[in-house]
Parts: C-alpha cells; sequence; structure tokens
C-alpha cells in the first residue's frame, strides 16, 4: 500500500544570506582601533579586534556583536599610559626671597575603562552599519582632576607673596642623624611644596616613604623610653618636623597632628616639640597642619650639616600670633650614674645615655586676624619624661 507523505517545509533558522550579511558585517568591524586622548593615540591591533566579535541575536537579527568584557581587557594597559596625576602650579623664588615668576599647573586625568570600552563597541558597530571598513578613532573617556592651584591663581597671588614666618633649627651632625642625611633629605622633599587654601599640610605624605635607596641613613631613637642608636632608618628626622611645625605655627595655620618627644631635647622649643614616627607595628604619629587662608602657601627649606630652616611665605593677611611663656609643672631633676663594664677596653668611657629632666609644659598661642579678632586658641601639653643619664666606663675583667 503506497501512502502519500505530507511534507512541511521547515526554513533554516539562520539563511545562508542571513550568515552572509552577518559575515560581511563582522569583517567590516575588524581593523585597527585607534583610541585618542588629546594629542597621544594608542592603536589596538585588528588581531585582537577580531577576538572580541561574537555571533547571536540581538532584537530579532542575527549578526555580530562585541564582547564588552574583551574590550576591557584589552583597554587595561592604556590604564598606566594615560594615567597623570594633578600637578599644583609652583612659584619661583629670587634673589632675596622674592617670588619672581610660576610653574604651570597640570590638570590630571585618569582612564574610565567602562566608559572607553563603550565607545569603542559603538565605533564598532558604527562600522558594521556602513558595510565597509569605517577606521574613526575614539575618544578615550577621561575623568579629569584639577589641581589644588592653577596657574591662574598663582599668577595672581605671586607678585603679593611674601615671607610670613621662618623658624630654624642648629643641631650636632653626628651618627644619631645619619651625619645630618636624615633632617636634610626630608627637608629637601619638603623643599617647594605649595598648600593651596584650605588644603592639609602632611608630613609624612609630602617626605614619602624612608628608605636606603634614598640615601636615608641609619640612626638614633627613642625606643621604650631609651635613646638607641644606629637601629632606626631616618633617626633624627623629628628636628625637620619640629622646624616645619614651628614655622607654621608662627604663620598662624590651624594646627592638626601634634605630639612632644618622650623626653625634652633642648634644641627644641620648650613644649613646642613635635615627634614623627612610623612604626614596625604599624602606628604612625604625623605632624599636620592646614592652610586657612584664602591664599597659597610656598614652603621653602635650607638645610646643611647642622641647620634646617623652613620659610613660608604667602600674601599676608594681617595675623598675629602671641605665645604665653611655657608654664612649668612637676619638675624633676635628673643625673648621670656611672658604671664599670668589661665590654670596653679598660679606661674608655661612653655616654650611652644622657641625662634629662622630666616636667610637664603648658605653651598657649593666640591667633588674632587684622581686626583683633581670635582665630585660633591652642593650648599645648607636653608631658616629658625623667631620663637618668649613663656613663660606661671600660675595666678590666677581674
Amino acid at each position: 500500500m503506497t501512502v502519500p507523505l505530507s511534507v512541511v517545509s521547515i526554513p533554516p533558522v539562520i539563511s545562508t544570506e542571513a550568515a552572509a550579511a552577518a559575515r560581511d558585517k563582522a569583517n567590516a568591524m575588524v581593523g585597527d582601533v585607534t583610541v585618542i586622548a588629546g594629542k597621544e593615540k594608542w592603536t589596538i591591533k585588528a588581531t585582537t579586534v577580531q577576538r572580541w566579535v561574537r555571533f547571536g541575536w540581538s532584537g530579532g537579527t542575527y549578526g555580530p556583536t562585541v564582547d564588552e568584557n574583551a574590550i576591557r581587557k584589552a583597554l587595561k594597559p592604556l590604564v598606566k599610559e594615560v594615567l597623570r596625576p594633578a600637578k599644583d602650579a609652583t612659584f619661583l623664588v629670587g634673589k632675596g626671597g622674592a617670588i619672581v615668576g610660576v610653574t604651570a599647573s597640570v590638570t590630571g586625568r585618569s582612564l574610565d575603562v567602562n566608559k572607553t570600552a563603550s565607545a569603542v563597541s559603538a565605533n564598532l558597530a558604527s562600522r558594521a552599519l556602513g558595510g565597509r571598513p569605517i577606521i574613526t578613532p575614539v575618544a578615550a573617556a577621561l575623568v579629569l582632576k584639577a589641581p589644588k592651584l592653577t596657574t591662574e591663581v598663582a599668577k595672581q597671588s605671586a607678585p603679593l607673596m611674601r615671607k610670613i614666618s621662618s623658624w630654624t633649627t642648629y643641631y650636632v651632625s653626628g651618627p644619631h642623624n645619619g651625619f645630618s642625611a636624615n633632617i636634610s633629605l626630608p627637608a629637601m622633599a619638603i623643599d617647594g611644596t605649595v598648600v593651596a587654601p584650605g588644603q592639609w599640610f602632611s608630613f609624612w605624605k609630602t617626605v614619602g616613604e624612608l628608605t636606603l635607596a634614598k640615601g636615608y641613613k641609619l640612626g638614633g631613637a627613642i625606643v621604650d623610653g631609651h635613646s638607641v642608636e644606629g637601629h632606626t632608618i631616618g633617626g633624627g628626622i623629628c628636628s625637620t618636623s619640629t622646624t616645619i611645625f614651628n614655622a607654621a605655627l608662627r604663620a598662624g595655620f590651624q594646627m592638626g597632628a601634634r605630639k612632644n618627644h618622650f623626653y625634652y631635647i633642648a634644641r627644641y622649643p620648650k613644649g613646642l616639640d613635635a615627634t614623627v614616627y612610623i612604626s614596625d607595628g604599624g602606628g604612625a604619629q604625623d605632624m599636620t597642619w592646614r592652610n586657612d587662608t584664602p591664599y597659597p602657601v610656598l614652603i621653602k627649606a635650607y638645610a646643611v650639616p647642622g641647620i634646617v630652616r623652613f620659610t613660608l611665605y604667602s600674601v599676608p593677611n594681617g595675623r598675629t600670633v602671641r605665645f604665653t611663656a611655657p608654664l612649668v609643672k612637676n619638675y624633676r631633676p635628673s643625673t648621670t650614674l656611672v658604671q664599670y663594664t668589661t665590654s670596653l677596653r679598660p679606661g674608655v668611657r661612653s655616654q650611652v645615655e644622657y641625662e634629662a629632666a622630666g616636667f610637664d609644659a603648658w605653651v598657649t598661642r593666640t591667633v588674632r586676624d587684622r581686626n583683633g579678632r581670635i582665630v585660633h586658641v591652642d593650648t599645648y601639653y607636653s608631658h616629658y619624661a625623667r631620663v637618668v643619664g649613663l656613663i660606661l666606663i671600660g675595666k678590666s675583667p677581674s
């Protein structure tokens, strides 16, 4: 028996014509991609672009698509090349301390990878619509960061800027301060710093990491209440932090983080020293102050063995600064002990600790504006521990 079958024609989901059209669009998409940012440009080769292309359905139409995750991955190497930190304008100081000009500020920038990837995807889609390779550059999506001090503001301030404060610390160059390296190097790192209106100055952010590669040496430090020599990179750096602290203090700025030393060191103003440190355990003590005036502040440093000085320049704002004499209480005199030891050659003397009297000190600073109104009143309290000096004298083994 013969039974005729009823046959229904089923067209393919993707016809030959649709596949050919998708192929042509994909071929139009594949080509070098040039990403531009201003006068700079970067090229992503066609072989890389080809690996981005996928085929699938979109809006009911079969055709090529691009993998934006793959685009973002390809853009990652551009992140470092595009990155440009913002740079504040700076001032040029001539002979005699006069401000003679400014250097231009630079607007910072970084790459917005997601937006740039979307722009590249749209560029490739436009190539497909044209039916032929239409090679147009893609503008990088940038995130701009304005400098805190622009060239325009610096130029307006420069002719009016004058020295507003200065402080000098005199010290003895020796192994306890890396033979001056641990004082001069941070001073030179701070030299030329401009603190914009409203900006905070941070000692550690400005100086950066202390390393032997930068020229810092092992020096002295106060560890567990005792002087320790030759174990701390940058030992002696507190002469720098105390000096810039006193210069800013006398300029009448808003003061921030500050801590006195464990014991009193005579070369510093009584009750107005400022130690800084970063411990192995991650603890840190910074020294900070804020430029709470409408004008930029330029910091200039002078550092030679035995001397470190900071001078601050700004537009005079009429502030006056007054200090009370240090109020000293709980004074505890010290002494120096002598011990004999076989660790030294007979008759050799070595002072391993210097005596320091203990006491508490209070100093009050009052800052007034040009009309006599109080701007800041700060009382600095310092507790200095009593330290007994120690001299070792070598003796013969008994």
